[in-house]
């Protein structure tokens, strides 16, 4: 849990979370959109037509003053190939949020390259090794599966995150 005292003291008055949640959230969307724009090099004209909306539109997404719709969101990420996702959270994965919202504004794939990266991860895991193979010998052949065990345990694990988290929260 994050331990931000100094901000979980200001969130105490309930007119300054109301205000500092609906700024950021504001800020971080409208910051995100224009540095993704920015690192593919995309003009607001090009995110317009990709994102069937028109220029001001887009400039009215990218303002951090203004707010957006999630209609207009959810077309502006799919313009990017991208998806959008609205979502109510307790106040402790709101700050951790806060805290980590410049991270990863600029690396995300599209839809279209992810997908095209899980074919190949799923067209690789279905060559096993051969028998006999070192793990050299694997990794040439791309098979994967104790990588693909190793992610399913640790889903498993976040499974037992979120039950603790529910737990505490008073969720059954």
């Amino acid at each position: 849990m994050i331990t931000n005292n100094g901000l979980w003291e200001k969130l105490a008055d309930p007119e300054y979370r109301r205000y500092f949640v609906e700024e950021l959230a504001k800020r971080a969307f409208a910051t995100q959109v224009r540095t993704i724009r920015k690192k593919r090099d995309w003009s607001q004209e090009k995110l317009a037509e990709e994102s069937q909306v028109t220029q001001g539109v887009v400039s009215r997404t990218e303002n951090p003053t203004l707010g957006t719709t999630f209609d207009t969101a959810a077309q502006v990420a799919t313009g990017f190939g991208l998806a959008f996702i609205p979502k109510i959270v307790p106040y402790s994965e709101f700050i951790q949020w806060a805290e980590d919202v410049s991270d990863g504004f600029t690396d995300l794939p599209t839809f279209e390259q992810e997908k095209s990266a899980l074919d190949r991860e799923k067209q690789a895991s279905l060559v096993p090794p051969k028998k006999g193979q070192s793990k050299a010998d694997e990794a040439s052949t791309g098979y994967r599966g104790s990588q693909y065990d190793q992610i399913a345990a640790e889903l498993r694990g976040g499974e037992q995150e979120w039950s603790g988290i529910s737990a505490a929260a008073g969720g059954r």
